[in-house]
């Protein structure tokens, strides 16, 4: 569906974001440079006091000056499919997948700095930057070596549940796969502002998929066993023992990874072809390092 998407669309051959996520999504909420916003160094940690500032107007505050609701699932620490025009009948889809480090914070540590009083109509995902895709808890402060656990206790340990929905934590989710939940989320969403506004109302859509990030220490890379059963013969694991052989096992869990994203956007661009706005759709897709 991305390749589609992009060979029917245009892509952007010289386009540049931030190494880290918290910059690059800083940087996508509010349209100006990490550097002047604060939010210029590494991703924010689910103890720090820091965010981006109350006083910087975001991209959802500033659609919903122009008419249109603003809806999010996903990461909140600022990284999947987006964009908008200020025109009474647009409507924008972001999404933005991670790549493989620490994602999309952009602050928390008030009530003021969560998603649902930074713009956003809705909200469910998680607010730091990483979480185990089944259980969804996040643990920070940890590091696994040589099959040795390590606590780093500059920045941790800390472990618990993190998914909200709106501010209210979500609890019964355990065990379900978060890249499908998301989706599920956001074409829920799709379907309710769908259900609740006049045709030609206006809305913008943050998906911001945990995948590809890596997980929790652990176990960094997850994925259910349908997605990664294509891959069992495409990537070939044969012959191999020792290291060699588990990267080679993690490579196919990586490309489920990935697949379930792909199978997300589809899932999304039918349902905004069942309710008759594919066409009218903006739909960006973007990573946040």
């Amino acid at each position: 569906t991305l390749a589609s998407l992009a060979k029917a669309g245009i892509l952007l051959n010289n386009y540049y974001v931030m190494p880290v996520c918290t910059p690059t999504r800083s940087a996508i909420h509010t349209g100006r440079h990490p550097i002047h916003t604060g939010m210029q160094g590494g991703a924010l940690l689910g103890q720090q006091r820091l965010g981006l500032p109350l006083g910087v107007v975001t991209l959802p505050e500033q659609l919903k000056k122009v008419g249109y609701s603003c809806y999010a699932t996903g990461k909140w620490v600022k990284d999947s499919l987006s964009s908008c025009l200020p025109h009474p009948q647009a409507r924008a889809v972001l999404t933005v997948p991670p790549c493989c480090i620490v994602s999309q914070h952009l602050g928390f540590f008030q009530r003021g700095m969560l998603p649902t009083r930074r713009g956003y109509d809705r909200f469910f995902g998680f607010l730091t930057g990483k979480e185990d895709y089944f259980s969804h808890v996040d643990a920070e402060g940890y590091q696994v070596i040589n099959g040795t656990t390590y606590h780093d206790t500059t920045t941790g340990p800390y472990v618990g549940l993190d998914l909200y929905d709106d501010e209210v934590p979500a609890r019964n989710y355990s065990g379900v796969y978060n890249t499908e939940l998301f989706t599920e989320k956001a074409v829920g969403m799709l379907h309710e502002h769908h259900a609740t506004h006049p045709p030609a109302a206006p809305f913008f859509l943050y998906l911001a998929y945990n995948a590809v990030h890596s997980a929790n220490y652990e176990h960094p890379l997850q994925a259910p066993p349908h997605y990664v059963q294509p891959f069992l013969n495409t990537i070939q694991c044969d012959g191999l023992a020792g290291t060699l052989l588990q990267r080679c096992e993690d490579r196919r869990v990586f490309a489920g990874m990935l697949s379930a994203v792909d199978q997300g956007v589809r899932n999304l661009t039918l349902a905004l072809g069942a309710i008759g706005w594919l066409e009218s759709t903006l739909l960006v897709v973007t990573t946040d390092k």
